[in-house]
């Protein structure tokens, strides 16, 4: 009996005027039953015969029409997937643009509070006012008790010597007689 001719990948896609590709394809696809490797090895070649060629419809030597009908339900998914793929990169785009939003957002916030940072660092220091301010507010106190005392011994003053006026007799015209007899002068007095 005859040998039939037996092809490599490379071989049988010359013969029948096809990519390697698509021979592996159809060889990965069991296509060709009898194919088999030249040894048991796993790394040598394979080989296809004639008649699983004719039989898958593949024809030596005239060119062979594209696996279309393969090829169709692979076309049609990759189609799907690439719809969700563009469906994907919109919302992911308008993720991005919100993102970006809330960042300019945060930078302006951020911008906002290191300017009311420096503000508050250029102040004097809130123990220096408060006791600057507590200093003051001794002082006013210490004015408004001389201002009191002051004006207690004015109206004091003006009581004897207005008593003194209504006797007639006056010791001396610019001192009232209770100041002359050893009473002293109330603090920051002027007599």
């Amino acid at each position: 009996m005859p040998e039939r001719p037996e092809f490599t990948i490379k071989q049988a896609a010359e013969a029948c005027l096809v990519s390697v590709k698509t021979i592996r394809r159809r060889l990965d696809s069991d296509k060709f039953p009898n194919a088999h490797r030249l040894d048991d090895s796993t790394n040598s070649p394979w080989t296809i015969p004639l008649a699983d060629l004719i039989a898958s419809g593949l024809t030596p030597g005239k060119p062979t029409a594209p696996d279309d009908l393969e090829q169709q339900p692979a076309i049609a998914q990759t189609d799907t997937e690439l719809e969700k793929l563009r469906q994907e990169n919109a919302e992911l785009q308008q993720r991005a643009l919100i993102a970006e939003a809330e960042l300019r957002r945060a930078d302006q916030t951020i911008e906002t509070q290191s300017l009311a940072l420096k503000m508050i660092e250029a102040a004097p220091a809130p123990t220096d006012q408060i006791e600057r301010l507590a200093a003051d507010l001794d002082q006013v106190r210490t004015e408004a008790v001389e201002a009191q005392a002051n004006a207690r011994w004015r109206y004091r003053r003006r009581q004897i010597w207005a008593r003194a006026g209504a006797g007639g007799e006056r010791k001396n015209a610019t001192t009232p007689h209770r100041l002359q007899s050893g009473h002293p002068s109330p603090p920051g007095f002027l007599a």
